[in-house]
């Protein structure tokens, strides 16, 4: 009878662990700023292969500058389930421009203008907004956290169970330009689900491999690195370097200011002898988007662990948790 019941236990022990293991807890919040059209081509299929969903924070701008068309919009909204947010009407710093022209007029022409246009062309109730440049200060963050739900705040900790007092969040970048190792983001991932917080993570765009270069380092100057490898130079515009795949890059991006000889790349920080060496492996590449490799493998790896939410669901989370 003793054995029985130990083998009893043994076996809901093991069953609780199991189930406890299949259960997807915590959560990610992925969002993408400003409005490309690799979002409709590239971003979205490739969602929708593993059940994931976005959040899009777009400037009016991007639309009538023809990188996206409200009808692409729509279909993001209504076929693949992503939500849709104000990056205000032309992505201007909010605090210089309430500086020079006064509150009123930046919620007139920059908060206001934006939802009623995105509302009156068939996406539905804005409810969230991103200060371009994630610039904000007392009075602009007073009137958002008024008028919406929620506001994103740049934090290098991305993960929580709860809105901060004044309706904002934490958010990090996962461009190159502010480099996530990918161990670093499954890390994330896996701290979402083991502590049941939500991950908010952020980019702009998604690009094909021939937008990097990828080598190994022979030599390292405070300006420049020399590669073993002799490649092509892009012709990207808005180029970062990370200057060694192991490490996150915080607080500023590593500028690319050109190309030389075949295998150098000069960049504006004086001091990358201190934060690379030799044989370390490097990456060129837009500092303002992700490379497909990379996001396919990130995107696959966070199904398999936690679920996909778009801002709205995550909040009503949060708010659950505060209460």
């Amino acid at each position: 009878m003793k054995r029985i019941l130990i083998f009893a236990f043994l076996i809901m022990f093991f069953t609780i662990i199991i189930l406890f293991s299949a259960e997807k807890r915590g959560g990610i919040v992925l969002a993408f700023d400003d409005g490309y059209p690799c979002w409709i081509k590239t971003v979205a299929p490739a969602l929708a292969e593993v059940n994931g969903v976005a959040t899009i924070f777009v400037n009016n701008q991007r639309v009538h500058s023809g990188y996206l068309s409200f009808e692409d919009l729509r279909t993001l909204q209504n076929k693949y389930k992503w939500e849709i947010n104000t990056h205000t009407y032309h992505h201007f710093d909010s605090v210089r421009y309430v500086e020079k022209y006064g509150l009123q007029k930046w919620i007139d022409e920059e908060v206001e203008a934006s939802v009623k246009e995105f509302e009156s062309n068939g996406i539905k109730k804005i409810r969230s907004l991103v200060f371009p440049f994630n610039s904000f200060n007392d009075i602009t963050a007073g009137y958002v956290s008024k008028r919406f739900d929620s506001f994103r705040r740049y934090s290098p900790m991305p993960l929580t169970k709860s809105l901060f007092k004044d309706k904002s969040y934490p958010g990090t970048t996962i461009d190159l330009g502010y480099y996530v190792p990918l161990r670093q983001l499954k890390m994330w991932i896996n701290f979402s689900r083991m502590q049941n917080k939500i991950l908010f993570v952020y980019s702009h765009q998604v690009f094909s491999e021939e937008h990097y270069i990828r080598g190994t380092i022979k030599e390292v100057g405070k300006d420049y690195i020399i590669s073993n490898e002799k490649f092509t130079p892009l012709k990207d515009t808005a180029l970062c370097l990370v200057p060694t795949v192991k490490t996150r890059i915080q607080d500023t991006d590593i500028k690319v200011v050109g190309f030389e000889e075949g295998n150098k790349v000069r960049v504006m920080s004086g001091h990358l002898d201190k934060i690379t060496k030799p044989g370390e492996k490097f990456i060129v590449g837009p500092c303002y988007g992700m490379s497909y490799k990379y996001f396919k493998e990130f995107i696959e790896y966070a199904s398999q662990k936690i679920p996909f939410y778009t801002l709205s669901q995550a909040l009503e989370i949060l708010k659950q948790n505060s209460n």
